[in-house]
């Protein structure tokens, strides 16, 4: 049998370990977590920027949407002609109500494209059943299907204008990385063909433009000229009513997943929290590394006194610490790697994207292995030089002994104290005996209350953002009409809204950007529309004028309807509000753009009823 006859230096950095395991087991602990989050972290980071935004690119995104009225497809071919564009494709959106066989009805958006074998912009991916749809049929998105508990075979119905109802047969079920995800807004995504519009009483014709430009694709402003020399030279010499031009997403520079700022957003969050946990880790190795070397100050003098250098002491207790540290990035990498899972496969789920297999970047790796090996090193040399530093003789005879005049201020001060109890004496002169360590413990300790003060502040500021948003939309019923809208729809609501037209100035030289101006009657108090003043007064100078004659015609559009229809049911009159809101800008960017928003909130139910308060006037 032979024996493997380890050096005394290696028997006593085992003995070290094993004889203090609850430090031990602290210090690896410690720089586990940290290994963990930083790969947590990262490689999340890492998976949804190759699943998310690389499926997004991959299905060649719209730089620009110009929403037009209604065209013919071949419109789409003389904006793909130009030079400066790359490709164009039409696509007809309708908003409706959609019914499954169980379970409430949820807002769903039809579109429909004039050939779903051929879809070049935006691309679906087919995920079962069939690609295309044919008369009374429909593709469902993902995971609209989910939230609307059908699959391919089922029916569900669909309700236009609030008129008659059609019911479809789901014949597919498609990826669409391009639409808000159902859990979001719980908005559903279907897919249709034109004749089935027409079948459920639509007049054909497409609404919507995907543009693709031919260079400097990313440049903002260069992807918005391009769109409004579309609209000057080919779609408003057609005989089109240019309604909107926008870039994809919510402040998204073009070619960027509607969500990217977003996302970027919280990743920078969790980044900042993984870099705290960094220092956090750090506090305690040195904390732990000065107590040892505290501890055993004799054992360093006696080695020094039998012949050992103090390379070989530094040596041995470095280490020591690359041994935990060696253990810590053991148990810290597959924690990293479950967390990064978990991180991503939550994100996949909210913001519908597949995660197409789950493993540990090299440049992840790397920088764990920095972590959790080089970084305890590297905060342990400060404590671990210092420590043996000191000379034979102060380590085995002045051990433990004090020299009143290298005392510092606390110090001195302490020791003329007489009043207090000798245990608190002693607790407080050992507190400060080590300054640098008690500097340490305190940097750890902040920085373990910031982390948790962080975390909860975090939530907070986003809940609170949440409630001030929902402060500018604290209505039922929003009502658009823009640009094309259906001839029967505009005239059942001609009644409802009907405020004086009146053109904004236009902003010489600004490209891309909305001028609107919403006028709410002596209505405030409801708290239907709320918005914050940064600067200035409510309105000034010329605008005073033009805001009051539009809230004079809003308020008596308002009141008249809502005193009407409270008139026929024998009610006495309620308020209700009327939000209007109108926008232009210049010919260099967006095309005017008028939307009429009736505005109602109610604990009854208002889905039919344009005006409806509980507050009696």
């Amino acid at each position: 049998m032979t024996v493997v006859e380890l050096h005394t230096r290696w028997i006593k950095i085992l003995k070290d370990i094993w004889d203090h395991k609850s430090r031990s087991i602290l210090v690896v602990l410690s720089i586990a977590v940290g290994v963990a989050a930083v790969g947590m972290i990262n490689n999340a980071k890492s998976m949804i920027e190759r699943d998310l935004y690389g499926a997004y690119q991959a299905g060649n995104p719209a730089l620009v949407q110009v929403y037009v009225s209604p065209f013919d497809k071949n419109l789409a071919a003389a904006v793909s002609g130009m030079r400066e564009v790359e490709l164009a494709e039409a696509r007809r959106t309708v908003a409706a109500t959609g019914y499954p066989p169980a379970g409430p009805s949820r807002d769903i958006n039809l579109t429909a494209v004039p050939d779903f074998n051929d879809v070049k912009i935006d691309q679906l991916t087919l995920e079962s059943g069939a690609a295309s749809p044919g008369v009374r049929e429909i593709l469902l998105e993902r995971q609209s299907a989910q939230g609307l508990g059908v699959t391919v075979g089922d029916q569900v119905t669909i309700e236009i204008n609030h008129q008659r109802r059609y019911a479809l047969t789901v014949v597919g079920i498609v990826h669409d990385s391009y639409v808000r995800p159902f859990a979001l807004g719980k908005q559903a995504a279907g897919y249709v063909s034109m004749d089935t519009l027409q079948w459920m009483g639509l007049q054909p014709g497409y609404n919507l433009l995907n543009v693709v430009v031919a260079d400097n694709k990313y440049n903002r402003e260069h992807v918005l000229a391009v769109a409004g020399l579309a609209r000057d030279r080919v779609i408003e010499p057609a005989g089109y009513i240019v309604g909107r031009i926008q870039i994809p997403g919510f402040g998204s520079n073009p070619g960027q997943h509607w969500a990217q700022n977003q996302i970027n957003g919280l990743l920078l969050v969790l980044q900042v929290m993984g870099v705290l946990t960094i220092f956090l880790t750090g506090g305690l190795v040195i904390n732990t590394i000065s107590a040892i070397m505290t501890q055993q100050i004799k054992q360093i003098g006696v080695m020094r006194s039998i012949g050992a250098v103090r390379g070989q002491i530094v040596g041995m207790y470095i280490v020591n610490v690359l041994f935990l540290s060696t253990l810590g990035l053991l148990i810290g990498l597959p924690l990293g790697l479950l967390g990064a899972w978990g991180l991503a496969e939550l994100a996949a789920n909210f913001l519908n994207f597949t995660l197409t297999e789950i493993n540990l970047p090299v440049h992840v790796a790397l920088l764990q292995a920095a972590v959790g090996l080089l970084m305890p090193i590297g905060v342990a040399l400060a404590p671990i030089i210092s420590g043996t530093r000191i000379s034979v003789y102060d380590a085995i005879y002045e051990y433990g002994l004090t020299d009143e005049r290298r005392h510092g201020l606390i110090e001195s001060l302490l020791i003329k104290v007489r009043r207090l109890s000798p245990p608190i004496m002693l607790s407080l002169r050992n507190t400060f005996r080590n300054k640098a360590r008690l500097v340490f413990t305190l940097i750890t300790l902040t920085l373990a209350g910031a982390m948790f003060i962080a975390a909860f502040s975090t939530r907070s500021s986003l809940t609170g953002q949440t409630a001030d948003i929902q402060h500018y939309v604290a209505f039922d019923a929003a009502l658009n009409l823009p640009a094309g809208s259906n001839r029967l729809a505009v005239e059942r609501n001609r009644d409802d809204v009907e405020p004086d037209a009146h053109a904004l100035p236009e902003a010489p030289g600004v490209v891309g950007r909305k001028v609107a101006v919403d006028a709410v009657p002596d209505l405030a108090p409801l708290g239907l529309y709320r918005n914050r003043l940064a600067h200035g007064e409510r309105a000034v100078g010329a605008d005073r004028d033009l805001a009051a004659e539009i809230e004079q015609a809003l308020g008596r559009a308002g009141r008249a309807r809502g005193e009407r229809e409270h008139e026929r049911a024998g009610e006495p009159p309620h308020r209700s509000t009327l939000t209007a809101s109108r926008s232009s800008v210049s010919k260099n960017g967006i095309g005017a753009n008028a939307n009429r928003r009736a505005t109602s909130r109610s604990g009854n139910d208002c889905s039919r009823v344009r005006y409806c308060l509980t507050a009696p006037l």
